[in-house]
This record gives structure tokens, C-alpha cells and sequence, in this order.
């Protein structure tokens, strides 16, 4: 049986609340004008490192693979993403049409194509579970030597965070030069994949002192370049929106990493309130991620209004993050609930 590593708990938590808090802002926040506009620009920034701190909880775990039978092992981790999958996939396409969104034949027409693509904007959510899936196809293919030698997974992490600005250089430099970019063909577009958070992750993870620092000078270290690096996203997201505001950007990946560095450094203490509360929610925040837009969509027909109070759009994420952990609860207690939430 796996060794629980306790950190974990806290990083999962964190990064399922700040996907929770990404989800509810209202999706306009990059054309909203004054201070309101900085105010959700840098909480989509600051709530960036979601989706790349459970990828690198899934190279924590999995790197490198053990070899286990490789049908056990699709059995095993599979069957967690694709009845969860379906289950949602079909929640996400009839709820469009109880909303009044769409038609029936729109309802049929995204649950036939479930195997190949998520269903309708609110259904956005499940692109992860389709990234996890060719993730998970992979895994056993990676040749373990590799991560015998921490200078082997830092050279791969060094060319995958390096092909990260390939995006921005391709579309940016030709406009400044006055010339039209002729391609859409990135360089190394297929090595900066999400596969390199799971090297990342498994790397930070083995690096006990990491550039020599005791924990906290790491902490407050970490935590200053992420706000930095996120400040410096908000300023520049006017120049460079769709190249900066992606999870395989260069400053997605730097905020990530300096957010999983002051999680691992972080002291809750085993015998911790804050410890026991975030071991109780950790084995949910799968299903809380799953659920929380069908609990948002539900609280906005009655509570949202888009408006620029900051309070009510921190009130509409509290609620819909207590609300899915809630309703996960109770699904959880379910003889099927595994189908559903993945545990």
C-alpha cells in the first residue's frame, strides 16, 4: 500500500478551492474596466495553479510507474475517470435543457459525442478528465530510468518550461517587427504538454532542501515570487490574453510551482484542526470539482446577479464550494457512489 504523504492533503484542497473560486467569477472579468477588473484579473491569476497542482499530486504518486500489471493498472485508475465521466457527462448535457439553454436534440446530440469531447460551456469542466485519461494511457510507457537521476526529470523540466514561451514569441514577435505571423505551428507544441506537471511535481517533491533554503525562507520566498509573477500577468493581460491566461504558459508554470513549494513547506501538524479538516475533505475534492458548476448554475438562478460587488462573488464561492462538499458528502455514503466521485 502507498505511504500517505500528509502535505498532499493540503495541496489538494487548496487547489480544488481555487478552482472552485475561478469557476464563479463571471467569465467577462479580462474586459471589465477599473478596479473590479484588476480585482477578478488577479484572482483568476492567484487561483491559477488548479488544475497543475493535481496533475503534479498525480506525478507525486504515480512516477515512476511500479510495475504493476498494466491491465490492473488501467482497471484500477480508469475506471475512476471514465464512469465518473459518463455520470457528469450526462448531468452537464440535461442540464443545459432543465435551464431552458438548450433543446432536446442538442441534450441527445452531447451525450452521443461523451466519448469524444465534454458536453455544452457548463460541462467545460471535464476537460480535465479526457487530459487524465491520455495521462494515465502513458504512464507505464515512461521509462523508469529516468527518475533514478534528478538531473534526467530537471533537463526534461528545463526544455518543457523553456517551450512554454514558444506561443508568445511565435504570435507577438512578427506583430512588433510589423509582420504577420504566417503559421500556426508552435515549436515543441507537443512537448509542452500537461505531462510535464507530473515531472515537475515529482521533482519538487524529492528536492528535500530545494536551492538550499530552510522551510521558512522557502515559504516566504515562494509566496513573494508568486504574487510577483502573478501581478506581472495581470499587467500584462491586455498585450498578451491568450497567451498568458493558459495553464501551459511560463507564469502559470512558475506560480505553480512556488505554490506547491510553500504547500509542501507548510507545518499543519498531524494532530492539527487544520490537518484533520483537510484529510476529511482531500478524498472529496475529486467529486467537489465534478459537481461544483451544477451547485453554482443552481445558486445563480436564485442568488447571482453580475454585478461589481466583490462581496457577492465571494459569497456565491463560498456557498458553492460548502454546497458541492456537501452534496458530495451525502453521495459518498451511496453504494455507488465510486461511479460517481471517483473513490
Amino acid at each position: 500500500m502507498r505511504q500517505e504523504i500528509p502535505y498532499l492533503h493540503l495541496v489538494r484542497v487548496v487547489a480544488c478551492v481555487m478552482v472552485v473560486c475561478l469557476h464563479t467569477l463571471p467569465t467577462s472579468a479580462f474586459a471589465v474596466e477599473g478596479w473590479d477588473g484588476y480585482f477578478k484579473s488577479s484572482v483568476i491569476w492567484l487561483t491559477s495553479p488548479c488544475v497543475p497542482l493535481f496533475l503534479m499530486i498525480t506525478g507525486v504518486l504515480l512516477l515512476p510507474y511500479q510495475g504493476e500489471n498494466l491491465i490492473a493498472f488501467y482497471k484500477k485508475r480508469l475506471s475512476r475517470i471514465i464512469f465518473p465521466l459518463l455520470f457528469w457527462g450526462i448531468v452537464y448535457s440535461v442540464l443545459p435543457y432543465l435551464l431552458g439553454m438548450e433543446n432536446v436534440e442538442e441534450v441527445k446530440y452531447n451525450i452521443l459525442f461523451l466519448p469524444l469531447t465534454y458536453p455544452t460551456e457548463i460541462g467545460g469542466i471535464l476537460w480535465y478528465l479526457y487530459i487524465l485519461i491520455g495521462i494515465y494511457l502513458v504512464i507505464p510507457f515512461l521509462n523508469p530510468a529516468v527518475f533514478d537521476s534528478k538531473s534526467s526529470i530537471l533537463i526534461y523540466i528545463t526544455i518543457w518550461f523553456l517551450s512554454s514561451f514558444v506561443s508568445i514569441f511565435k504570435s507577438h514577435i512578427p506583430l512588433v517587427l510589423g509582420m504577420t505571423p504566417f503559421c500556426d505551428f508552435d515549436l515543441l507544441l507537443y512537448f509542452s504538454g500537461y505531462l510535464g506537471f507530473l515531472f515537475l511535481g515529482k521533482y519538487l517533491h524529492t528536492c528535500e532542501n530545494f536551492i538550499g533554503l530552510g522551510k521558512k525562507m522557502m515559504q516566504m520566498k515562494m509566496l513573494a515570487v508568486y504574487f510577483i509573477v502573478s501581478c506581472f500577468a495581470v499587467l500584462l493581460q491586455k498585450t498578451f490574453p491568450s497567451n498568458l491566461v493558459a495553464f501551459l504558459s511560463f507564469t502559470s508554470i512558475i506560480v505553480s510551482a512556488c505554490m506547491f513549494l510553500f504547500l509542501k513547506n507548510c507545518s499543519l501538524g498531524e494532530e492539527g484542526c487544520l490537518y484533520t479538516l483537510c484529510k476529511r475533505i482531500s478524498p472529496l475534492t475529486f467529486g467537489i470539482y465534478l459537481s461544483h458548476m451544477v451547485v453554482f448554475h443552481l445558486l445563480s438562478i436564485h442568488l447571482y446577479i453580475v454585478s461589481t460587488s466583490i462581496v457577492m462573488q465571494i459569497l456565491v464561492m463560498l456557498m458553492t464550494f460548502v454546497g458541492a462538499w456537501g452534496l458530495i458528502v451525502l453521495v459518498s455514503k451511496l453504494p455507488f457512489s465510486k461511479y460517481v466521485i471517483g473513490t
